[in-house]
C-alpha cells in the first residue's frame, strides 16, 4: 500500500462506485446521486494537488493520463465490439466524437437522451458526466492557479471567499433549474453540477491554507460515529430518492455537503492500516473511475445476450471488476521491468481492440447531415399535417353539419327512421317524474342524456341546460318534463327556449287536475314555436291509470317503460313527417363518397412520406403522431367515436414502432367492417379477407448503413407499393 494513502477516502469511494454500478443495473434507484460525490472527491484532491505542486503542465499530464487515456481504451474498445459482431449502432460516430472531444453532456442533451430511462439504448450514456469532468479539469486548475496567485499577493482567505460565492451561486442556480427547466437540462448541464465540484475545491483550500477543518471535530470517537452516520445517511438516500422523487434536486445538494464532511472526517481519522480488506478496498477504489467506465458498455451488451437477470449481473459485475483492473494497468504497459513481457500479453488483446476501434471511428460515415435533414423535413411534414388534420377534421365538421341539415329535410322508410331516432343525441331535462324512468329512458336512447331532479320548476330548465351546454354536451332533440311543481309564464318557457336554438323540443305535458290551465298554455306557447312538440302524456294515462299511481302524477315501474317508448314513438312520428323517400338514396350516395376516403395512421415513416402520399390522396386523414401501440388504440377509438374513421384504414410504421400481431388483431377488431392496409418491412401475415399486408422490397441501397433508417430512395419504394396496393383495391 503506497505511503500516506487514506483508507477511508478508499472506502467512501468504493461506496459510491458501487451505488453507481448498482443504478445502472437497476438495482438501486438513488445510485445516481453518488455522482455528486464524485465531483466533490474531484475537486477536493485537484485543488489539493495543484496547491501542492507548481508544474500546472505535469498536473495536466497526469490527468490526461488518469482520466483520458481510459476513456479512449474503453470508447474504442466497445466501437471495436460493436463492429465485430455487427451490433445495430447506427450513427454512433457524432456521439462518439462528442465524447472525444469532452461536450457529451451537451451532446445528449441535443439528442434528447434520457439518462433516468429504464433502457440502455448506447453504451455510452454514463458520459456525460466524464465530459464535464473533462471541461472543469480543463477550466479549473487555470482559476485555483490564478486565485492562489492573488491570494499569495494580498491574502490567503481571497481564494476561500471566491469558491465559497461561486459555491453559493451555483448551488442556487442548480436549485432554481431543478425546478424551472428541463429535468435533463439540469442534471446534464456543466453550469448545473459545478457546485459539487465547488464545494470539494473549498474543502482542499481549506486544508492546505489552514490545516484545519472547516468544522471542528472533537474526538476520534465522536468522528467515527459521524463518519459512519454519514454513510448511513448517504445510502438511505441512493436507496430511496429515485429521478422522479420531489426531493431530487434537495437530495442532490444535500449529498454534496454530506460528502464534503466525509472527506474532512477522513482526513481527521486518517486510517492506513494494512489488512486483506484495506487492500481489498484499496484495489477496488483504485480502479473505481475505470469500473464506471466500463459497466454501462458491458450491460449494453448483456443486453444482447440470452442470460437470466441473475446472471447478467454477476457477470457484469465480475466483468467490471477484471477489465477496469486491466485499463488501470495499460499506463504500466511499457513499464521496463520482470513482468513487461507478461504485461503485454495479457492486455495485448485490449490495445488491439483499441486500435481496431480508432480505426472504424477514422473510416466511419457519419450521417448527421443526413438525420439533420431528416429531422427537420418531420418537422416541416409534422406542421404541415398538423395543419391538414385542423382543415380536414373541420371539412367534415361542415361536410357532416350539411349533410344532418340535408337529412332532415327528407323522409326515410319507418324502419331506418326508428333506428336513426333511437340513436339521436337526446337531452331530456325534467323533474321526479323523469327521474323516475331515467334508467329506462337511457336503454331506450344509449347515446342520450338526462338530468331529473325532485320538485324542479320550470323556471330551473334553463339553468339547467345552460349547465349541460357548459359541460360541451350536444343535442339533436330536448326532451321537456317540467311543468307539475310550478305555474310556469312564458317567459320561464321562452328561457329554456334559448338554449334550445332551432333544436326540435318535445314537452310533455302535466297529468292531474290541476295542471288543465299549464296544459292548456303549453299548447298555446308551442303554436308560437314551430320546434315545440306537445307530447300529450295526459291523453295516455287517461286510459291506463296503473302507470300512475294514486297522486296521478308519479310513475309506477310498470309506468317506466310505456313512458319511455310514449317519448321515442312520438319523436319518431315527428321525424317520419319530415323525412321523405329520397333518404335511402341519399344515405348510398354518402356511403359511396365514404368508400373513396383513406385514413393513414403512422409514426415517423409516415411523417417521412406524408407530402408525396397527401398529393395523391388530396382527400385523406394523415395522424402520424403514435408513439406507441395504446396511444394508436386510443385514437383509432376516439376517432372511431367522433365519426372520422373512413372506410379505407393504412397502418404505415417503421421497424421502432413495437407492435405485435395480436395488437394488430386488436386495431382490426376496432376498426370491423373497415379495408384495412398494413405496411410491413418484416414478415407480417395476418389471415383476414380485409386485411391486405403492404411489403416493399427493400435492399441495401434503401437504408442508411444500417437496417433501420431508410434513405430516400427506400422511401419512394415504399411510397410507390403503397400506391400500387391503394390502387388495386379500388379497381
Amino acid at each position: 500500500m503506497k505511503k500516506n494513502y487514506n483508507l477511508n477516502i478508499a472506502l467512501i469511494r468504493v461506496i459510491f462506485c458501487i451505488s453507481v454500478l448498482l443504478y445502472h443495473l437497476n438495482l438501486l434507484k438513488g445510485g445516481y446521486l453518488a455522482v455528486c460525490s464524485f465531483f466533490v472527491l474531484t475537486g477536493y484532491f485537484t485543488t489539493i494537488s495543484l496547491l501542492n505542486n507548481k508544474s500546472l503542465f505535469k498536473h495536466y499530464l497526469k490527468r490526461i493520463k488518469k482520466i483520458y487515456l481510459p476513456l479512449i481504451i474503453v470508447v474504442f474498445a466497445t466501437l471495436s465490439i460493436i463492429t465485430i459482431f455487427k451490433i445495430n449502432a447506427f450513427n454512433i460516430k457524432p456521439e462518439i466524437t462528442s465524447i472525444i472531444l469532452g461536450y457529451n453532456n451537451y451532446w445528449q442533451l441535443s439528442a434528447n437522451a434520457d439518462y433516468f430511462a429504464k433502457h440502455v439504448n448506447s453504451p455510452f450514456l454514463h458520459l456525460w458526466y466524464i465530459a464535464i469532468l473533462l471541461q472543469l479539469e480543463l477550466v479549473f486548475p487555470l482559476i485555483i492557479i490564478t486565485l492562489k496567485k492573488i491570494g499569495d499577493k494580498l491574502c490567503k482567505i481571497f481564494p476561500i471567499i471566491i469558491i465559497s460565492l461561486l459555491f453559493i451561486i451555483t448551488t442556487i442556480y442548480f436549485y432554481y433549474s431543478s425546478i424551472n427547466k428541463d429535468i435533463m437540462f439540469t442534471y446534464y448541464d456543466t453550469f448545473t453540477r459545478v457546485f459539487s465540484y465547488l464545494l470539494g475545491s473549498l474543502v482542499g483550500l481549506i486544508h492546505i491554507y489552514h490545516k484545519k477543518l472547516i468544522i471542528p471535530i472533537k474526538n476520534n470517537i465522536f468522528s467515527i460515529i459521524m463518519f459512519i452516520f454519514y454513510i448511513i445517511l448517504l445510502i438511505l438516500q441512493f436507496i430511496f430518492i429515485d429521478a422522479s422523487n420531489k426531493y431530487f434536486a434537495i437530495s442532490m445538494i444535500l449529498v454534496t455537503l454530506i460528502t464534503g464532511r466525509l472527506i474532512e472526517y477522513s482526513m481527521y481519522l486518517f486510517m492506513k492500516k494494512k489488512t486483506i480488506k484495506s487492500r481489498i478496498i484499496k484495489l477496488i477504489s483504485d480502479i473505481s473511475y475505470e469500473i464506471y467506465l466500463v459497466q454501462l458498455p458491458l450491460i449494453y451488451f448483456m443486453t444482447f445476450t440470452k442470460f437470466n437477470k441473475p446472471y447478467r449481473i454477476l457477470i457484469v459485475i465480475t466483468s467490471s471488476i477484471i477489465i477496469s483492473y486491466l485499463i488501470y494497468k495499460a499506463a504500466e504497459l511499457f513499464k521496463k521491468d520482470k513482468l513487461i513481457i507478461i504485461r503485454i500479453i495479457i492486455q495485448l488483446p485490449l490495445l488491439l481492440l483499441t486500435l481496431y476501434g480508432i480505426y472504424n471511428y477514422i473510416i466511419m460515415k457519419d450521417y448527421t447531415n443526413e438525420m439533420n435533414i431528416l429531422k427537420d423535413t418531420l418537422a416541416k411534414n409534422e406542421e404541415n399535417m398538423k395543419q391538414k388534420q385542423l382543415d380536414y377534421l373541420e371539412k367534415i365538421k361542415k361536410e357532416t353539419e350539411e349533410w344532418n341539415e340535408y337529412i332532415k329535410s327528407l323522409e326515410v322508410n319507418e324502419e331506418e327512421l326508428l333506428n336513426y331516432v333511437t340513436n339521436l343525441k337526446i337531452v331530456g331535462i325534467g323533474d321526479s317524474i323523469l327521474l323516475d324512468a331515467i334508467d329506462t329512458l337511457y336503454k331506450e336512447f344509449p347515446n342520450g342524456y338526462f338530468d331529473g331532479k325532485v320538485s324542479r320548476s320550470t323556471c330551473a330548465g334553463a339553468e339547467v341546460l345552460g349547465e349541460i351546454k357548459n359541460k360541451g354536451i350536444t343535442w339533436d332533440v330536448l326532451v321537456i318534463n317540467l311543468g307539475t311543481n310550478d305555474y310556469p309564464s312564458d317567459r320561464c318557457k321562452d328561457n329554456v327556449m334559448k338554449y334550445a336554438g332551432d333544436s326540435k323540443v318535445f314537452w310533455l305535458n302535466a297529468t292531474g287536475p290541476d295542471f288543465d290551465n299549464n296544459n292548456e298554455e303549453l299548447v298555446k306557447y308551442a303554436d308560437k314555436h314551430d320546434n315545440i312538440y306537445v307530447l300529450d302524456w295526459v291523453n295516455i294515462v287517461k286510459d291506463h291509470p296503473e302507470y300512475l299511481y294514486n297522486d296521478y302524477i308519479h310513475l309506477r315501474p310498470q309506468g317506466f317503460k310505456p313512458y319511455a317508448d310514449f317519448i321515442r314513438n312520438e319523436i319518431y312520428k315527428v321525424y317520419l313527417e319530415e323525412y321523405n323517400k329520397e333518404k335511402e338514396k341519399k344515405i348510398k350516395e354518402k356511403k359511396n363518397e365514404q368508400e373513396k376516403k383513406i385514413s393513414f395512421y403512422g409514426n415517423d415513416l409516415l411523417l417521412n412520406i406524408y407530402n408525396e402520399l397527401q398529393n395523391n390522396y388530396q382527400n385523406a386523414f394523415f395522424n402520424a403522431n403514435n408513439k406507441n401501440f395504446n396511444e394508436l388504440k386510443n385514437t383509432l377509438e376516439k376517432d372511431k367515436e367522433e365519426n372520422i374513421l373512413n372506410d379505407k384504414i393504412v397502418f404505415v410504421f417503421d421497424k421502432n414502432f413495437v407492435i405485435t400481431k395480436e395488437q394488430y388483431k386488436e386495431l382490426i377488431d376496432i376498426c370491423n367492417e373497415k379495408e384495412i392496409y398494413i405496411l410491413s418491412l418484416d414478415n407480417l401475415e395476418i389471415d383476414n379477407e380485409k386485411v391486405k399486408i403492404i411489403k416493399p422490397r427493400l435492399n441495401k441501397d434503401n437504408y442508411l448503413g444500417d437496417e433501420s433508417h431508410i434513405s430516400k430512395s427506400g422511401y419512394n419504394t415504399i411510397i410507390k407499393e403503397i400506391v400500387n396496393n391503394l390502387n388495386q383495391g379500388e379497381s
